[in-house]
């Protein structure tokens, strides 16, 4: 009676035996089972960079083959862009006439060369005139905008302009470039002073602009 009293309370006091399945699994292993866990329920990383990578060259590529297109059809001869420039078809042309022209100047920061600012931008809808060796009168300037905040090359440009007509002659005499310009439907003011040019303009309603360049 004593003894089985006694295996009565040694088996109250025992702790119960672990089995294989409490044993609790060691940090390396629930690592690789949380990297499993995570492949099977996440795209993989190495693949995410490798699609985010051909994205970037997919973009990057459209952008340059954009850019030749651009500078195949649209460029002109003096920097500007446009749908359409006679002279692209007919160089020798008296006669200049161009529709939906745009002269883009970038941002400019580079303190080694003095280059600080915005940039420029010019748009014309549609700009018409006769242009001569000498001589150049242009009548068909129509809606046109221009802004620029920039110090590029030594050249200071600074101003707004809108206007609906901006009829303009220019001559050359003794080595100095001379244009003056009306601005008519108009508001906005601008200085543009360099090295070897200078252009200042201004209209409430109407006004004018004077350049010379040598």
């Amino acid at each position: 009676m004593v003894n089985a009293a006694v295996k009565r309370s040694e088996m109250r006091t025992q702790p119960p035996e672990q089995t294989t399945n409490d044993v609790a699994a060691p940090d390396y292993v629930k690592e690789e089972q949380y990297k499993k866990d995570y492949a099977n329920s996440h795209p993989k990383v190495e693949k995410d960079n490798k699609q985010v990578s051909s994205w970037y060259e997919d973009v990057n590529d459209w952008f340059i083959e954009t850019g030749e297109w651009f500078n195949k059809y649209w460029l002109n001869k003096d920097g500007s862009y446009s749908l359409y420039d006679n002279r692209r078809i007919h160089p020798d042309a008296l006669f200049h006439e161009q529709l939906l022209v745009v002269t883009p100047s970038g941002p400019s920061f580079n303190l080694k060369n003095g280059n600080i600012g915005l940039g420029s931008l010019s748009i014309d809808a549609i700009t018409g005139g006769w242009e001569g060796d000498h001589t150049n009168l242009s009548l068909l300037d129509f809606f046109h905008a221009d802004a620029s905040a920039q110090l590029k090359d030594g050249q200071l440009s600074i101003g707004a302009l809108a206007s609906i007509w901006s009829p303009s002659f220019s001559f050359d005499l003794w080595g100095l470039t001379i244009k003056i310009g009306v601005e008519v439907g108009a508001v906005g003011a601008g200085i543009d002073v360099g090295s070897k040019s200078f252009n200042i303009k201004g209209a409430y309603l109407a006004g004018f602009s004077i350049s010379l360049s040598w």
